[in-house]
């Protein structure tokens, strides 16, 4: 038998959790099949699957020490929020595996490709900015905040100290639902609100909101949220387009105007240059 970190998805929230599992198996193959049936079938009632309980695992190939995973055809049917979660689920539980540096994924034994057409290749640990290591860094995020029209954004620099295991995507949202503190910036996000969780694939940001975030009542013109947001994370050198997800579905609309069904580029047009 050997102990591996299992990857899950919580219940509540859109963001993963290892849960230390037993796995027998005489050869890699076996424990890479045990690995995934417990990928499949978390045993806490708390957590949820990252994995569907239909997708097969066809094959399996190592070269080197890369590992190649051949699921069935129906992969593809995931929304892509799920699929950036099953993904990583699957590759931070399999790269514990003696050997094992990068992961590559088939479908019906052709390559996994990404929604803009890009073959995905080998992926590692961070691929999915999920670091658990707790050393303490700083950096300076560019925030974006309303200016007192509530018409334009207003850039605010800010250096934070944080440890290594958070990511700078979830930082920026949490510096933008903590609100401005430079004074002639105002909030653009409710200070209530909850970010359930965040992931990146493809640089493209994945961000998660339960249904209070279209309850947005700041005296602020409709795309100034939106957009504080898209900006911000833009900032970032991996990330070029942000996904909302609202209550688990990308087909929401915020305030009646702005439809929230696609990745959104960074916009300069609503930055008011200092």
């Amino acid at each position: 038998e050997y102990n591996y970190d299992v990857y899950y998805r919580t219940q509540e929230a859109y963001q993963l959790t290892p849960v230390g599992c037993w796995v027998e198996g005489e050869s890699r193959q076996d424990l890479i099949r045990g690995l995934y049936e417990r990928l499949q079938n978390p045993e806490d009632t708390q957590l949820a699957a990252a994995v569907p309980d239909n997708l097969l695992l066809t094959s399996i190939y190592m070269d080197g020490t890369n590992l190649t995973l051949n699921f069935s055809a129906n992969y593809t049917s995931m929304p892509a929020t799920e699929e950036v979660l099953c993904r990583a689920a699957i590759v931070q539980t399999m790269l514990q595996l003696e050997d094992v540096e990068g992961v590559s994924f088939n479908v019906a034994d052709q390559p996994l490709v990404s929604n803009s057409g890009r073959t995905i290749g080998v992926m590692t640990a961070d691929s999915f900015e999920l670091s658990v290591n707790q050393t303490l860094k700083e950096t300076e995020l560019v925030l974006y905040f309303a200016d007192e029209t509530g018409q334009w954004l207003k850039a605010e620099h800010r250096n934070i100290v944080y440890r290594s295991g958070q990511t700078l995507e979830r930082l920026v949202v949490e510096e933008l639902i903590e609100g401005p503190h430079e004074e002639g910036h105002y909030p653009v996000l409710e200070s209530s609100l909850r970010l359930t969780g965040i992931s990146v694939s493809d640089s493209i940001c994945y961000v998660y909101f339960d249904a209070s975030f279209l309850q947005n009542t700041l005296e602020v013109e409709d795309y100034i949220p939106i957009y504080a947001i898209v900006n911000s994370l833009s900032e970032l050198s991996n990330i070029s387009r942000v996904q909302f997800v609202i209550s688990g579905s990308q087909d929401a609309t915020f305030r009646e105007t702005i439809s929230l069904s696609g990745a959104l580029s960074r916009n300069l047009n609503f930055i008011i240059q200092e």
